[in-house]
C-alpha cells in the first residue's frame, strides 16, 4: 500500500526541523539546509510503501547543492558524510515520524525505532562523453569507497578496487559515458551531463526500484519465521558536479 504524507505530516516535521519559522510548510521540497558539515541540499519527497507482513519501505529523495569547487574528488570524500540516514539527523528525523505516520501509531517511541538503509547516490558530471572514463580512472579509490563505506580511499589496495569493479562489471557491458556500481549497501550511479545516449534508460530508477523488491521479498519471507515488522529506508540523492 502506497501512501503520501499529507499537510500535517509536512507541518509538524519541518516545523520540528526549524524549517517553519515565517511560513506553515504543507509540502516538499523543503528549504535548503545543511545535511552534515560539508553537504548542503533539500529535502524534495518522502513516501512510504506498506507491504503484507508489516514490510515497510520508505523512500526520502533529496537534491544536493552543486559544488562549487570542482574538485571531483573532495565530492565523493564528503558525500560519505550523507551515506545513511543515521548520520544526517534531518533525515533520521523524518525517517522515524515517517514509520509513526505508517504504521498507524502516533504513541510510539521514536528513538525505539530500528531500521535498514540504502543509499542511492546519482551523480551527473559537467564533461564531455569521450572524456567521462578518463574523469573516473584518478578517482576510482574514491568511488568504490563511498559505495563500501570506507573511511579512507588511500587505504583501499587494488585487489578490493578491481573485485567491486568486477562485480558489476555485467551492469556496465553496454555502458557508455555512465558507470554503475551496486552492493547490498547501495547504489552509485555516475554519468555525464550530456543527453543520454546509452542503450539503458532510466537505469537509476530501475536498479533502484529492483533493490527495493529484493529487499521487500527478502523481508516477507523471514517475517513469517520471526513475526518482526522490518523497516527499511531508500536514501535517493541526486547531484550535479
Amino acid at each position: 500500500m502506497g501512501m503520501v504524507p499529507k499537510n500535517g505530516f509536512h507541518m509538524v516535521a519541518t516545523k520540528a526541523l526549524g524549517f517553519s519559522n515565517d511560513a506553515v510548510l504543507t509540502r516538499t521540497p523543503y528549504p535548503t539546509a545543511s545535511l552534515s558539515t560539508h553537504v548542503e541540499g533539500c529535502i524534495t519527497g518522502v513516501n512510504a510503501d506498506l507491504f503484507p507482513g508489516d514490510v515497510l519501505l520508505l523512500t526520502i529523495n533529496a537534491k544536493l547543492v552543486e559544488s562549487e569547487s570542482g574538485d571531483f574528488r573532495c565530492l565523493l570524500e564528503t558525500l560519505k558524510e550523507i551515506r545513511s540516514p543515521k548520520l544526517v539527523p534531518i533525515i533520521d528525523f523524518l525517517v522515524r515520524e515517517g514509520t509513526a505516520l505508517a504504521l498507524g501509531d502516533r504513541s510510539i517511541d521514536r528513538n525505539s525505532l530500528s531500521y535498514e538503509d540504502y543509499f542511492g547516490v546519482q551523480i551527473r558530471l559537467p564533461v564531455a562523453d569521450d572524456l567521462f572514463e578518463d574523469t573516473l580512472k584518478p578517482v576510482r579509490s574514491n568511488v568504490v569507497s563511498l559505495l563500501i563505506g570506507a573511511p579512507n580511499a588511500d587505504m583501499l589496495n587494488s585487489d578490493v578496487i578491481d573485485r567491486v569493479e568486477d562485480a558489476c562489471a555485467e551492469l556496465n557491458t553496454k555502458a557508455f559515458a555512465e558507470k554503475m556500481l551496486l552492493n547490498r549497501q547501495g547504489l552509485l550511479y555516475l554519468r555525464s551531463r550530456s543527453p543520454y545516449r546509452g542503450p539503458h534508460p532510466n537505469r537509476f530508477s530501475r536498479a533502484r526500484d529492483l533493490a527495493n523488491l529484493r529487499f521487500t521479498a527478502g523481508r516477507f519471507f523471514v517475517m513469517h519465521i520471526t513475526s518482526r515488522c522490518f523497516i527499511r529506508v531508500y536514501l535517493n540523492f541526486s547531484f550535479s558536479a
